[in-house]
C-alpha cells in the first residue's frame, strides 16, 4: 500500500492511497502512523478520502494511534466515505472519541487551532 505523509503547519497528515484498508493492505499504513508518532507529532490527521473499505485491521491501527496520543495529542479523520463512516458509526467512534472532518485541510486547521487554545 502506498501511504502519503504531509505536514500542514504543526499537523502531520497521513493518507493511505489504497481504496481498501484491510488485513491485506494495512501494514504500511499502521507502520507510517507509528513512525509519525515515534517522531513526536502530537497532532495527526488520517485522511481517508481514498479509502472505500476499511475492516477491523484499519480501525485497529487508528485506535492504536488514538491510544498513543492519549493525554498528549489529538487525532482526527478526514474525507471519510460512506462505507467507512458506517463502520465508525457502528463502533460509536464518531460520538466524541474521534473527530471527523470533511477534508484534511479542515481537520488540520481544527487541530492546530485547538493546540493554540491550550493553556
Amino acid at each position: 500500500m502506498n501511504v502519503m505523509e504531509n505536514m500542514f503547519g504543526p499537523v502531520a497528515v497521513v493518507t493511505p492511497l489504497n481504496p481498501r484498508l484491510d488485513a491485506a493492505s494495512c501494514a504500511a499504513f499502521r507502520d507510517r502512523l507509528e513512525q509519525v508518532l515515534d517522531r513526536g507529532h502530537e497532532l495527526v490527521v488520517v485522511d481517508l478520502s481514498a479509502v472505500e473499505f476499511m475492516d477491523s485491521t484499519g480501525l485497529s491501527a487508528i485506535l492504536r494511534a488514538l491510544r498513543a496520543l492519549a493525554g498528549r495529542g489529538r487525532l482526527a479523520c478526514a474525507g471519510v466515505r460512506a462505507g467507512v463512516r458506517k463502520l465508525l458509526e457502528v463502533t460509536k467512534l464518531d460520538q466524541g472519541l474521534l473527530d471527523i472532518h470533511p477534508d484534511a485541510e479542515t481537520a488540520a486547521r481544527a487541530l492546530a487551532q485547538g493546540r493554540e487554545a491550550r493553556p
